[in-house]
């Protein structure tokens, strides 16, 4: 045998055992290492506290927040509290679980713990529309009490949409589309009318600008 196979031998039996009792020190030291350092850790982490579950008392308990004195803010509020109120009842799913229905009745009576309304009670959860005809219902009762004109609730679904449901959004439009162009197209087919349709449409359009009266104007403040 040649003698630099020889040293290489002799140098590797010397390694060898060497790096093993190495590595096996320090997994010795690790495992005593270890569970005082994950007490260490635990210790330092600060403990979650579970959550509670929501109590009848707190669901229905009373008014939270003062008085709003300042009117100007409390009428710009109140017209974007309306806002998210019709929109989110113009999205309530229209057969709701019984899970969703104590959702919704339950985020209202929150919501008026937290935002004073006398009339938001009881919620109706039964279906899309109702919850959409209640707020709507709830909403003119206060215009009547500030003297404001009354809502045309039957419009409801139409004014508030979020554009959540682009698909059927899309299939509406295009049938108001296609009913312009209807008219339009009879309208052109007898030109001794034209005079009396633009009469019409400027009364139309007279009508439809008294009717869609602006929230500022038409939604004030719940009080």
């Amino acid at each position: 045998m040649r003698p630099l196979a020889v040293s290489f031998i002799l140098i590797a039996l010397i390694i060898l055992p060497t790096l093993l009792y190495l590595n096996y020190t320090d997994i010795v030291i690790n495992e005593r290492l270890l569970p005082d350092f994950n007490e260490q850790v635990g210790n330092s982490l600060p403990e979650i506290p579970e959550i509670p579950e929501i109590s009848f008392e707190v669901v229905h308990g009373p008014v939270v927040m003062p008085e709003l004195k300042n009117d100007t803010i409390k009428a710009e509020l109140g017209r974007a509290t309306w806002k998210l109120l019709h929109t989110m009842m113009a999205r309530f799913p229209e057969n709701p679980t019984t899970d969703e229905k104590e959702a919704l009745r339950n985020f209202i009576h929150l919501f008026s713990r937290l935002y004073p309304c006398g009339e938001c009670y009881p919620p109706q959860v039964s279906s899309r529309e109702a919850a959409s005809q209640w707020a709507c219902a709830i909403h003119n009762m206060v215009n009547v009490r500030l003297g404001k004109e009354i809502f045309d609730c039957g419009s409801i679904a139409d004014k508030y949409k979020c554009g959540c449901d682009d698909e059927n959004d899309d299939k509406n439009e295009n049938k108001i589309d296609d009913s312009n162009n209807s008219n339009k197209d009879d309208s052109n087919t007898d030109s001794n009318k034209d005079d009396s349709n633009k009469d019409d449409s400027n009364t139309d359009s007279n009508t439809t600008t008294d009717s869609n009266i602006d929230d500022s104007q038409t939604f004030d403040s719940l009080f």
